[in-house]
């Protein structure tokens, strides 16, 4: 199953939705972002692949 890292429009935080869904609840503000229209960071092939480049992502956002 291929995964995705996407921004939440409303907080701005990461999170990773399973590509082939419409929409993701974010965890943290309860927003409910449609994947169509999402910005994509990364992909994954894998949610253990999509969690380490989440990691990534927020150990460089971190860093600026």
């Amino acid at each position: 199953m291929a995964y995705m890292v996407i921004l939440c429009y409303r907080c701005g935080r990461a999170l990773i939705a399973k590509a082939g869904c419409k929409t993701r609840l974010c965890p943290y503000c309860g927003a409910r972002v449609a994947l169509e229209k999402a910005k994509k960071l990364a992909s994954a092939s894998s949610a253990d692949e999509a969690a380490e480049k989440l990691r990534a992502f927020n150990e460089r956002k971190r860093k600026l």
